[in-house]
């Protein structure tokens, strides 16, 4: 028997399907990327992408 989460979908399928967007597809260079951890202060989540050129990226 399957358990109650096993049966959810997936946060990036919901994603995919409510913003027709990939969460793990670069918007710059459309590169797949891989989860890193979870950050929740805008502070980190600045430091992150401007550590690796994608805090200023266009999309």
């Amino acid at each position: 028997m399957e358990n109650a989460r096993s049966l959810r979908p997936l946060w990036r399928d919901l994603i995919l399907k409510v913003w027709g967007a990939d969460p793990l597809q670069c918007p710059c260079c459309n590169a797949p990327m891989k989860i890193a951890g979870a950050v929740k202060r805008p502070e980190q989540i600045e430091f992150f992408l401007a550590l690796h050129g994608l805090w200023a990226c266009r999309w």
